[in-house]
């Protein structure tokens, strides 16, 4: 167990390291690159995301709490096995990205490029997307109840066809 505290990242790039259960409280990553990182097990809370790359980062089984994210390059990444409260993401390309079993609360997408993103075992019900794209979303059937769309996003999803993952 690593725990970062109050800490400032600018301009940073971070490499994978193999480090499990990375903890960071209270802090801010600005224009720092993640592309290809991996994050086993980590907790983020209360922690700013802004301007970063991250295409292709693997947040598994990560805890994510009161987050956000602002205008991040971020597809491909791979939040899978995630309990997210209070995050969003605003203005993040999201393309090609995975959302398996996220567990959420709060949870808000604004802005967002999620064309050809994968949501699957992922309640979406309440979820706001009518600002996001959603070309190509791949998402389970069972999973859409609920989900907030746009009368254009309801015909756009309405052609996509029925995916049944795994």
């Amino acid at each position: 167990l690593c725990e970062f505290t109050g800490c400032y990242f600018e301009k940073c790039t971070f490499v994978p390291c193999g480090a499990a259960r990375l903890v960071f409280v209270d802090c801010v990553f600005e224009k720092c690159d993640f592309s290809g990182m991996v994050f086993p097990k980590a907790t983020f809370q209360r922690t700013r995301f802004v301007h970063c790359r991250m295409t292709g980062a693997q947040f598994q089984e990560n805890v994510l709490m009161h987050t956000t994210f602002r205008e991040c390059q971020m597809d491909y990444a791979n939040f899978s096995i995630v309990k997210a409260q209070h995050v969003e993401y605003t203005d993040c390309a999201l393309k090609e990205s995975v959302f398996y079993q996220v567990k959420w609360t709060d949870w808000k997408l604004v802005r967002c490029n999620l064309a050809r993103a994968e949501l699957s075992d992922t309640p979406l019900k309440g979820l706001d997307v009518t600002s996001c794209d959603l070309a190509g979303l791949r998402v389970d059937i069972r999973g859409l109840r609920g989900l907030k769309v746009t009368p254009g996003q309801a015909v756009q999803l309405s052609a996509l066809p029925v995916w049944h993952p795994h």
